[in-house]
């Protein structure tokens, strides 16, 4: 019996070592041969690029083994989403991007070229089981199913596979994936081109969902977009109100609370440290559209942040998280903050360690925030004498750490922006650096007529969020 599970066992490898052998990986067969002349323009590099994803795809479905398959597809799908330029730096003369990936070349190609995808469409009749089939051919055809695809089931199989795609962005804290969630917002939800198709318009609710769970995390500095995504949409789903499919039970479309509500089930889900401590920070851009949200989406938000602002049971989050998800719950519910200030004090009173604990990084903190006041305060006190003496109408602080009014730490990003204390620009009326008006007097003007005024851009830049 023995000899014979060591004879079974030998054919298995065997077997495997055979399958293997046939097994070769994007980037090795990318490489061009002697007698082939390299590609000197992006549709000769496209059309090699698809060729050999073909080649390989069919390698991979002549395989009997789910292991070497599963092994072979995984390998493929790590290449396709490699930048061009880390395997072949020679492209950089005809690429129009540096930071294009192998999907995101494919993808144009096959928006442009549909005849070019029927191979990859004829394998996806007797793949679609397959779960990094699903991924890949989601990643490479992403373009062409909004601009030539029939067929429903396969946009459901792609907004799957899109959500398991960035989910395996945030796992990995990468961004290989982003121009796919860029592609959804900017030609699909802000561009209404596809609308009206009927294998796009019953998933359009889905795919909005599906860009809310992800926004905050590959969009950093998003309030001027943001806004503009929830306005247009909300009038785009107005319009084609009879072309959407509703989910059962919902009859209004307010995006705002179908922002939030994903919001606060993504938030739910997330374990790392950084992204939770971004989404608590980036989410308080809607704080202005706290009085048209509705009673259910506050309650929710409600929860959500009382959770992670408490130490311990559901989330057990860290300090970090706790101030954050503090100061966010104090900007959406400012009425309950003295009062739930009290309960949290009177409970650390039960626990005289961490009691201890927190008065030593309260105290900490507020030596620290000190320090830096009056370090920040004296430095641009010397900035401003050191203008007033040498009769310059530039500042030496512009580049300096500087204080806002809210008294965040921030840093000068334009010439002229500097701190209250100094008054060269009258002082800040909030993060975002705008002269404050009031009916102080304010320094004279500066004497030189071609000095540089406020540019638009350091206006509509939002200053760091409060750690």
């Amino acid at each position: 019996e023995e000899g014979l599970l060591l004879m079974e066992e030998e054919e298995v490898q065997k077997e495997e070592d055979k399958e293997r052998h046939l097994l070769h990986s994007f980037s090795e067969t990318s490489e061009w041969e002697e007698s082939e002349a390299p590609p000197r323009s992006p549709a000769e590099l496209q059309g090699h690029v698809s060729d050999l994803l073909t080649k390989n795809l069919e390698v991979s479905a002549s395989l009997t083994s789910d292991s070497a398959k599963k092994a072979f597809l995984v390998r493929l799908f790590n290449d396709l989403s490699h930048r061009i330029l880390a395997h072949e730096p020679s492209y950089i003369d005809f690429l129009p991007d540096q930071k294009l990936r192998y999907y995101e070349l494919l993808s144009n190609y096959y928006k442009l070229h549909p005849q070019a995808a029927r191979p990859l469409l004829r394998l996806n009749t007797y793949m679609w089981d397959n779960y990094q089939f699903q991924l890949l051919s989601s990643l490479v055809l992403h373009q062409w199913l909004f601009a030539h695809g029939q067929s429903g089931r396969d946009m459901r199989i792609f907004i799957t596979a899109c959500d398991r795609l960035f989910w395996l962005d945030v796992s990995n804290s990468t961004s290989r994936f982003a121009a796919v969630h860029s592609y959804l917002i900017r030609e699909v939800l802000l561009s209404t081109t596809y609308w009206d198709r009927d294998a796009v318009s019953p998933v359009l609710l889905d795919i909005f969902n599906l860009v809310a769970k992800f926004y905050f995390y590959y969009i950093r500095k998003a309030d001027h977009d943001l806004d503009k995504l929830l306005s247009s949409t909300q009038s785009s789903f107005t319009a084609h109100r009879d072309r959407l499919s509703f989910p059962p039970g919902h009859t209004k479309i307010a995006t705002v609370n179908m922002f939030i509500n994903e919001y606060v089930r993504v938030l739910r889900e997330l374990r790392q440290e950084r992204v939770i401590v971004q989404y608590l920070v980036a989410v308080r851009v809607f704080v202005p559209h706290v009085p048209t949200m509705g009673t259910k989406t506050l309650l929710r938000m409600n929860a959500l942040l009382l959770d992670y602002s408490s130490p311990g049971s559901p989330f057990y989050p860290t300090r970090r998280i706790r101030e954050a998800a503090s100061v966010t719950l104090n900007l959406f519910f400012p009425r309950g903050q003295v009062s739930r200030d009290i309960v949290n004090y009177l409970f650390r009173f039960m626990e005289p360690h961490h009691l201890l604990t927190s008065w030593f990084y309260w105290f900490r903190k507020y030596c620290r925030d000190c320090s830096r006041k009056i370090s920040f305060g004296l430095r641009c006190c010397r900035c401003w004498g050191k203008r007033k003496d040498d009769g310059d109408s530039k500042s030496d602080c512009d580049e300096e750490e500087v204080l806002n009014e809210k008294g965040k730490v921030g840093r000068c990003k334009g010439r002229y922006r500097c701190c209250r204390c100094c008054s060269m620009c009258g002082g800040c009326s909030s993060d975002r650096g705008r002269p404050r008006r009031s009916s102080t007097p304010s320094p004279p003007p500066f004497p030189s007529p071609s000095s540089p005024s406020i540019s638009p851009a350091s206006l509509s830049s939002p200053s760091p969020s409060p750690s």
